[in-house]
């Protein structure tokens, strides 16, 4: 049994009752849901990029009143508007770090458009493209290497972090999504069933023909070979979202779906068996299998989708129409329900915890590790049980395993970091306050500190010992002179520094 997303636990280990070893059962649901977040816009959002699951951004437009760029620094759960009353409509936006991002689009269609920013979008500044077409997806692999498609088979590319574009071109059909895996290999795809690749950085493209005239809105890949694709077949009313999937780098292609009446805009996949579809009508199908099979989802939306994306299986968010965002921590759709019952025979269940989880339960948990009708190597908890590893539990023949109902459940998802970080704290420049986050891949002696420019401590804004996850903490600086001040991480043996500017 894999424990994923928000839980139910319908089961608890049983003590021996009136000479009856009543063992364990356990009942889980995965209640997958989808939470509509307040984006403060009205704006039709069109693409959504999340550096990490704290820092998210999301651009579109609103009719008759330019384009917008909105950003979240919790999650999703808030947003703020960075620019707003663009001449231009911002099609696709894409930050290679906390730091530094691009967004593109166009001026009535005829007119390409990028704007960059350095300082996590405290300020956008219009990059010089040239007399290209208008765009409608943009992709960087580093902060130097980036590839933009648009109209009438548009494709320009960087190798200066957008200072300088340089158009290739494979074909004249629109081109509506743009993907790389390296500096080298990507591919593009749009209208007419146009799917073009490139091993040599964009230099040369060569067609990857699927057979048949569909327009495809978005492609994406996860290694060399495992690549997908949505769009649309037909035309209204009798138009049909498709999904595409290849196992050769686009070299050959086969339809795994197709549903009557939507279009599909956008995909997502985290993990090579695992995506997500977004489409028309809050439409969102999911696949566990690669792609093979796909399955629908409650969106509790019926406006248009546009974008998806997903930080692991669990966490995702997409974007839509009249400013709806939407936010999932479990999958979006996913729903298991397993029982165990009365034990024919001597052996083990298990309970995999693939994630670190933590539970607030109303009942005692007892799980009994040790040899049937014993209860030693217990684990005994009321209230919160942090579970991290996966747990065994042993039964005889004739055990009988009964489901009871503990009485309430709210699970809180902790993601663990494989790295140490300290980020750029934000906003920088900032006058007073500001926000500092850092990670912890390991349970660490933490010290955060912040000098200033002559090297003296002036404050200290954590001093303990905390568990591996992502944190963040407010500086408020209210009593100190303007200048440059440097926060200092130490987590055992780590130290990283960053610069920050206080200016009144």
């Amino acid at each position: 049994m894999t424990v994923l997303g928000n839980k139910r636990f319908g089961g608890l280990l049983m003590r021996f009752i009136s000479s009856l070893y009543l063992l364990f059962a356990v009942h889980i649901s995965l209640y997958a849901q989808w939470s509509i977040k307040t984006s403060g816009t009205n704006a039709d959002l069109i693409d959504v990029h999340f550096i990490n699951p704290t820092v998210g951004y999301a651009c579109g437009y609103v009719s008759d009143a330019g384009g917008i760029i909105i950003k979240s620094n919790d999650g999703g759960e808030n947003w703020f508007i960075q620019l707003s009353g663009t001449d231009f409509i911002p099609r696709s936006i894409y930050f290679i770090d906390e730091n530094t991002g691009w967004v593109a689009g166009d001026a009535g269609g005829n007119e390409a458009r990028i704007l960059k920013t350095t300082n996590g979008g405290t300020n956008w500044l219009p990059i010089n493209v040239g007399s290209f077409l208008g765009l409608f997806s943009i992709y960087f692999t580093d902060q130097n290497h980036g590839w933009a498609v648009g109209n009438f088979g548009t494709i320009i590319s960087t190798t200066d972090g957008g200072n300088n574009w340089t158009a290739q071109s494979g074909t004249s059909n629109s081109l509506l999504s743009v993907y790389f895996i390296d500096n080298l290999t990507g591919w593009a795809a749009g209208l007419g069933g146009t799917v073009l690749k490139t091993t040599n950085s964009g230099n040369n493209w060569v067609s990857q023909t699927i057979g048949t005239n569909i327009t495809i809105s978005d492609i994406s890949f996860i290694n060399t070979n495992s690549g997908w694709m949505v769009g649309q077949a037909g035309s209204y009313p009798n138009f049909e979202g498709v999904c595409y999937k290849s196992l050769d780098g686009g070299s050959s292609w086969s339809k795994t779906h197709n549903g009557q009446g939507y279009y599909l805009s956008g995909v997502d996949f985290p993990q090579v068996n695992t995506g997500w579809a977004v489409g028309f009508s809050g439409k969102i199908i999911s696949t566990t299998d690669a792609g093979d099979n796909w399955s629908p989802q409650q969106s509790g939306t019926v406006n248009r989708i546009n974008s998806i994306t997903f930080y692991d299986k669990y966490l995702g968010w997409a974007v839509a129409d009249q400013g709806t965002i939407l936010k999932t921590l479990n999958g979006g759709g996913l729903f298991s329900k397993t029982s165990l019952t009365t034990s024919a025979s001597a052996g083990s269940q298990s309970l995999e915890v693939e994630s670190t989880s933590e539970f607030s339960i109303g009942d005692n948990i007892v799980i009994n590790s040790g040899r049937p009708n014993e209860e030693t190597n217990t684990i005994i908890g009321f209230g919160s049980i942090l579970l991290q590893t996966p747990l065994q539990f042993n039964h005889s023949p004739g055990e009988l395993i009964l489901t009871v109902n503990p009485t309430s459940i709210n699970e809180k998802r902790i993601y663990i970091p494989n790295e140490f970080v300290l980020y750029q704290n934000y906003p920088n420049p900032f006058n007073p306050t500001t926000s500092i986050s850092y990670r912890l891949p390991a349970p660490s002696d933490v010290e955060l500190t912040v000098y200033n420019a002559l090297g003296q401590k002036v404050a200290t804004l954590v001093k303990e010992k905390q568990p591996a996850g992502q944190y963040s903490v407010n500086f408020d600086a209210g009593g100190l002179a303007s200048g440059v001040y440097y926060c200092r991480l130490q987590a055992g043996n780590f130290r990283q520094v960053k610069k920050m500017l206080l200016i009144r």
